[in-house]
């Protein structure tokens, strides 16, 4: 099958996109960071670019901190593209996009130790969700039940926990984990959200589902190694779920050099809420090819964040 690809739209200095499709074009956001360094940069020598002067050094890393970081959303209709600027009022600590019939841009930023909770929809514009105190990243969201929930993992001193908001706003869980991923399913079935969790010397993730009075643990996700990292969902209308993630075992922690990872999928059942090994796999476990080199022996392959995603059927 063969494709084009041609440009929808130019978005001058923009770093970190995140998108998400729409049902009839796409929702898109990304940071808007001016480039600060050309006063600064000399002409390349035989060790790549070098400041001009050394005493500038300190003047350049004052820029580059002053310098405001925009959050711009990009909303297309067909051929139409049209791009809203949802400027923060402090630090730019994360966002994500969420699509499909409510789309939505949730953001946070922070002003020393506060931080503020935000979203934006095309048809209501910003609102603020929630604020508060330590360091709070890494957001999740999804629409459901006419609303948008949310969730975003909180740190403060030794501590990391995961938040969430419910479809009014009001705060609807707190619970150990990290890095959540929060995502829609069928209306009369509550939002999946999936934490990674420490567990003694390895990290387990956990899914959770969302209801209108708790969240009801549905329990770890199965097989995986010592270190289960970086879940991606797909959903269906029906309720079913997709889950890949990665694996490694304690000794394949350090991601610098080549060591062991193993990708993983299951298929989450919305009646029976039970975890059963994915298509194509006998136990969860996605076979590998390790064709590195020309003689096609195998090797210890880095096979890292995979993406699911499902095709009509």
């Amino acid at each position: 099958m063969e494709g084009r690809m041609n440009l929808a739209y130019r978005l001058a200095d923009g770093v970190a996109c995140q998108a998400a499709p729409l049902p009839d074009g796409w929702v898109a956001a990304a940071a808007v960071i001016p480039d600060v360094d050309a006063p600064y940069v000399a002409l390349p020598d035989a060790k790549g670019y070098r400041l001009k002067q050394e005493r500038l050094y300190r003047e350049w890393q004052a820029a580059v901190r002053a310098v405001p970081i925009c959050l711009t959303a990009l909303i297309a209709q067909g051929l139409d593209v049209r791009a809203e600027e949802l400027t923060p009022t402090g630090a730019l600590r994360g966002f994500c996009v969420t699509g499909g019939e409510s789309p939505a841009v949730v953001w946070i930023e922070a002003d020393g130790p506060e931080w503020i909770l935000t979203a934006w929809t095309p048809a209501d514009g910003k609102r603020q969700i929630a604020s508060g105190s330590g360091r709070l990243r890494l957001p999740s969201a999804c629409a459901h039940a006419g609303g948008l929930w949310v969730a975003a993992e909180l740190s403060s001193g030794v501590t990391v926990r995961t938040l969430l908001w419910d479809a009014a706003g009001n705060r609807a869980a707190e619970l150990e984990g990290r890095r959540p991923i929060l995502t829609a399913a069928a209306p009369d079935i509550g939002p999946l959200l999936l934490v990674e969790k420490p567990d003694g010397a390895g990290i387990l993730i956990e899914a959770w589902r969302a209801g209108p009075d708790a969240l009801k643990l549905l329990g770890r996700l199965p097989g995986g190694g010592d270190l289960n990292l970086n879940p991606s969902v797909a959903a269906q209308p029906d309720g079913s779920m997709f889950i890949a993630w990665e694996s490694c075992p304690k000794w394949g922690w350090d991601e610098r050099v080549e060591l062991h990872r193993d990708l993983h999928l299951v298929h989450l059942e919305p009646e029976s809420e039970r975890f059963l090994p994915g298509p194509g796999t006998a136990d969860g476990r996605l076979p590998l090819e390790y064709t590195g080199f020309v003689d096609r022996t195998p090797y210890n392959a880095v096979a890292t964040r995979p993406k699911v995603f499902l095709l009509g059927e």
